[in-house]
């Protein structure tokens, strides 16, 4: 219980006497003229269940609260998710205390579509460890706790994205428990020199993630205690759909979904809530707050002119993306909540040199630069497997959160890696993997090669180990986050691989990817590649207990990470 957490699972075999009960109960709502039980009241049923055989532990026992008539009354519903894997529902919960957050606490109840359980986690916090270690109330006002996050960045000026009010939260805290903080949302650090590898002889990442964060300032002491990632939506819109062409960085005659607001044709996609702008090579700098973007780029018809290669290349890739997410994933946009996809093309560096190898996801959109070849600029757009990998940045923000830092942070980098390559090559090549390029962003690398390789992550520019033997415990790059996330990238390429003996896939690529999905919605924000291997294995044996070939689907994700010293 290093991390402050009491754990428990369960699936469907040892909780099976809660299903008579379960019957029972929705028998009842029914014949009371009610209708069946929601999700919500179902996945409660469950974690009582769940936490009745566990009578001896305190931290348990207290979220049952024999004095309330409810279901669990310590935890309140966070969300509710469809299953990645058929018709059922994810149950998300998290923890007060006190009627505040407990961070990192939450309980996850996932149900068939007739309501069965398929498998439930927890991870709370010990409301007695929480009283004695946490005073309680604060005594620092939020005020001051916004002058105190201000007052530490190191940037030029001391720029917070959204000042609004502090929320309270319990955060655990290494070696010293858990801590009563104030939340400051979405600040700016500034651009430092964390992406420089000492390793690679001195390299910056073109793929920099601007570091923003969710500030953490203990409530009673009055100081900094934890910066975690954090992001934030945009608000959607609406105009009238439309059919557009035009010719992106690499192909001709591309189709994509735009709008029409009068005689105006937008590329603005209604439906999937995705939007682009052109920043006309204008400096974007990235120490200060996103710029204002003005209107849509825009054409008088809906073939668009070859000049704005970069917008339509960014369009398509973003509608790639947002497509895979929704009709595989079964996730409606970045957050589950249609989150608008914004993506920003031509930006130039901050001193003005349109030289500018750039992509990244910075909370609420998509920032491309473009490189210059052959005498003429490129966007970075043109990279799906790129755009997919920072979408997904957004994608792990709104779900387990994973620290960006260290062996989380490097998870994070490594599952935005597996779902760019997986998105790329479905896309582009279909299901079977020995056509498929393992390359992400080439060209953008160091010397101008690639940037990483799931087969072979000695050919990144810089070179990548593949095995836990070879793993560089660094304070650059947030602790080697892009570094070590080879050695996570070659597990997924063996799974990806590994194949029958008539040569199909033992787990497809949807299903792979459908299984790093699953575990998005598990893990807590300080995983580790081995909570990942767990993880995974669940989401089989939780999963396809109906299937005859799960001994090999658990052996392939078992002998891939045996083979890069994942345990």
């Amino acid at each position: 219980m290093a991390d402050g957490f009491h754990h428990l699972s369960r699936g469907a075999e040892d909780l099976a006497e809660a299903r008579p009960r379960m019957l029972e109960l929705n028998l009842r709502a029914i014949e009371s003229g009610a209708g069946r039980l929601n999700n919500e009241l179902v996945a409660r049923r469950y974690l009582d269940s769940a936490l009745e055989t566990e009578p001896e532990r305190r931290a348990f026992r207290a979220l049952r609260a024999s004095d309330s008539p409810a279901w669990v009354p310590a935890l309140t519903l966070l969300e509710e998710l469809r299953s990645p894997f058929d018709e059922g529902s994810v149950v998300r919960f998290r923890q007060l205390f006190r009627g505040v957050p407990v961070h990192g606490a939450r309980a996850m109840v996932e149900l068939s579509g007739d309501q069965d359980l398929a498998h439930l986690n927890v991870e709370v916090a010990d409301e007695a460890e929480l009283a004695e270690s946490a005073p309680f109330p604060p005594r620092v006002h939020p005020g001051l706790a916004v002058d105190i996050v201000a007052n530490s960045t190191d940037a030029p000026f001391p720029w917070l994205f959204q000042p609004t009010v502090p929320d309270l939260v319990f955060v655990h805290v290494p070696d010293r428990g858990f801590v009563l903080c104030w939340r400051v949302t979405d600040v700016e650090i500034s651009r430092r020199p964390d992406t420089i590898d000492e390793h690679a002889g001195g390299w910056e990442s073109p793929l920099y993630r601007p570091a923003r964060f969710d500030a953490y300032v203990d409530a009673i002491a009055g100081e900094i205690v934890l910066q975690l990632s954090q992001s934030r939506a945009v608000a959607p819109a609406f105009v009238q759909p439309v059919v557009c062409t035009g010719d992106s960085e690499d192909q001709s005659d591309c189709r994509f979904d735009g709008s029409q607001t009068g005689q105006d044709f937008q590329m603005l996609d209604p439906g999937r809530n995705t939007v682009t702008h052109d920043f006309a090579l204008q400096p974007y700098n990235l120490r200060l707050p996103p710029p204002g973007l003005g209107a849509p780029v825009s054409s008088p018809t809906p073939a668009w002119a070859a000049t704005n290669r970069a917008a339509v290349t960014a369009t398509v890739n973003a509608q790639i993306v947002h497509d895979f997410l929704e009709s595989l994933l079964h996730r409606q946009s970045i957050d589950g909540r249609q989150m608008t996809l914004v993506s920003v093309v031509n930006c130039a560096r901050s001193n003005g040199a349109t030289d500018f190898p750039q992509a990244y996801w910075n909370g609420d959109r998509m920032v491309y630069g473009q490189s210059s070849t052959g005498g003429q600029l490129v966007s970075t757009a043109r990279h799906l497997e790129v755009v997919a990998h920072e979408l997904c940045h957004g994608l792990t923000d709104h779900t387990a959160k994973l620290r960006y830092r260290d062996e989380s942070g490097a998870l994070n980098e490594s599952i935005s890696d597996i779902l760019g390559v997986i998105v790329a090559n479905r896309t582009n090549r279909g299901q079977n993997t020995s056509t498929w390029s393992w390359d992400i962003g080439p060209g953008l690398g160091q010397k101008g090669g690639l940037l990483r390789n799931l087969a072979n992550p000695s050919l990144g520019d810089p070179s990548q180990p593949q095995h836990m033997n070879d793993y560089v415990y660094t304070g650059q790059d947030n602790g080697g986050v892009h570094y070590n996330s080879g050695i996570h990238n070659r597990a997924a390429f063996l799974m990806l691989t590994t194949t029958m003996p008539d040569g199909s896939p033992i787990l497809p690529p949807d299903e792979i990817a459908k299984m790093y999905y699953y575990i998005l919605l598990q893990l807590t924000d300080n995983a580790t590649f081995s909570d990942a291997r767990k993880t995974l294995v669940e989401s089989i044996t939780n999963r396809h207990q109906v299937l005859p070939d799960i001994a090999d689907r658990v052996a392939a994700v078992e002998a891939a990470y045996d083979a890069v010293g994942i345990v």
